[in-house]
């Protein structure tokens, strides 16, 4: 019988049709005289595991007219329907198999992968939680509640059940394993545990760390704020021009945490080079010609992005105060004008403030300076802009009312002069 199902595997590997049904008859035949219920499902699970999924699935139905007691067929045809990919005829198969059946538990996992399949990750979870109740201590299970909340992005609801297989690695093979230890490192770093992160990526030996493992640490080190660690990997990487577009993004982090900020616009310019479509650089890269004083560069790396992406605020933001420190003030309207969609921020009505009082439109200019008001009462930058606003505009009531929110505002020497102009118009009105 194993000599015919190997002739059957070999005729259909060679894509010889006619001969491998001929043989696959001849298999049937055999199993119908001498085989038992065992041997039907080891052979249509050799086919199976060949890929020869429209064979398995002839045996195994044949075995359950043949065996029709045995509870095992409909858990076995759904295994064929799902290697198919017909999640939906696998559960048909898998519902027909109750409770009291003792292929139940396992009918359950099927069940899980087979909703998982179909994108329904909340009854896959279900399923794999009630076969938990029937087996608590089943690795199979674990791994299957670590790795559906895994793949769904669930990363700290993943890891508790990551730890329970950890308790015991025994009870899982070495592809489990991996993969489980592979995933669990991910799942810290992406729940905001950098720290353990490390130390399970620290403990790799780095002759076989992957290019993922170290970009991996290299992020986790930036986010931890240890930049001397993470520039002990990037620098000799650098120099030998083996960093991926990510790592040179980290690696222009770390150089502008040590102040090298033009060394850190070098490496963004080669990560623009190798993936031009990243605005987030370009951001990045303007971010640091403001800090060098070099608005005109600045200027045009946001330009672009908001060419690309016209609600992308954050850049617009930027490029209104640069456009304001160049005193480009009819630049600057244009700009806000521009502008898609309502920004609920005060940081942008405070620069509409300053935009439309520079072009001389002071009506919507104290509208900003007001909307703004509330939330910036704390910033003496915005207060004295407003102030000085408010005052060129006559609105002593205003600066009263400034000045009795913020009482501590008439000893600082920047606002003494309005305190006391308040003071004198109270006098005189007096």
């Amino acid at each position: 019988m194993t000599e015919t199902i190997e002739t059957v595997l070999a005729l259909m590997r060679t894509g010889e049709v006619k001969k491998a049904n001929a043989a696959f008859a001849a298999l049937m035949a055999e199993l119908e005289r001498e085989g038992d219920a065992d041997t039907w499902a080891q052979n249509g699970y050799t086919l199976l595991d060949n890929g020869f999924t429209s064979y398995a699935l002839a045996l195994y139905r044949q075995a359950e007219d043949k065996f029709p007691a045995d509870e095992r067929w409909p858990l076995l045809e759904a295994e064929v329907w799902m290697a198919d990919g017909d999640f939906d005829q696998a559960l048909d198969q898998l519902l027909l198999i109750t409770e009291d059946s003792p292929y139940y538990l396992e009918a359950l996992l099927l069940q899980a992968d087979a909703y998982q399949g179909l994108f329904f990750p909340e009854m896959s979870e279900l399923k794999l939680k009630e076969a938990q109740q029937l087996a608590p201590d089943e690795p199979a299970i674990i791994l299957g509640l670590a790795e559906l909340n895994y793949h769904e992005g669930n990363f700290k609801a993943a890891l508790p059940y990551y730890r329970a297989l950890f308790d015991d690695t025994r009870r899982l093979d070495a592809t489990a394993v991996k993969i489980a230890t592979d995933h669990f490192r991910y799942a810290l770093g992406a729940s905001g545990q950098f720290e353990e992160a490390l130390q399970q990526l620290e403990a790799i030996p780095e002759a076989e760390r992957t290019q993922e493992q170290s970009e991996q640490m290299v992020l986790y080190y930036v986010e931890t704020e240890d930049f001397e660690k993470a520039n002990s990997l990037l620098e000799p990487l650098y120099d030998e021009g083996e960093l991926s577009g990510n790592l040179l993004t980290l690696y222009a982090d770390v150089l502008t945490y040590y102040h090298d900020e033009a060394g850190a616009i070098r490496v963004l310019d080669e990560a623009i080079a190798k993936d031009p479509v990243q605005l987030p650089l370009y951001e990045k890269r303007a971010q640091l010609y403001i800090a060098l004083h070099q608005d005109e560069a600045a200027t045009r790396d946001l330009k672009m992005i908001l060419a690309q992406d016209e609600e992308a605020i954050t850049a617009r933001l930027l490029l209104l105060r640069t456009l304001l420190r160049m005193d480009r003030a009819e630049e600057a309207l244009e700009v806000l004008e521009e502008t898609p969609v309502a920004i609920q921020e005060a940081e942008f009505d405070w620069l509409s403030a300053r935009t439309y009082d520079l072009n001389e439109d002071y009506e919507k200019a104290l509208e900003h300076y007001q909307a703004a008001y509330p939330e910036l009462t704390g910033d003496d930058s915005f207060m004295y802009d407003y102030l000085t606003f408010v005052h060129e505009e006559g609105r002593y009531d205003l600066i009263e009312k400034a000045f009795t929110a913020r009482n501590d505002l008439k000893d600082m020497p920047t606002f003494q002069w309005l305190y006391e102009e308040m003071l004198d118009h109270q006098s005189w009105e007096d």
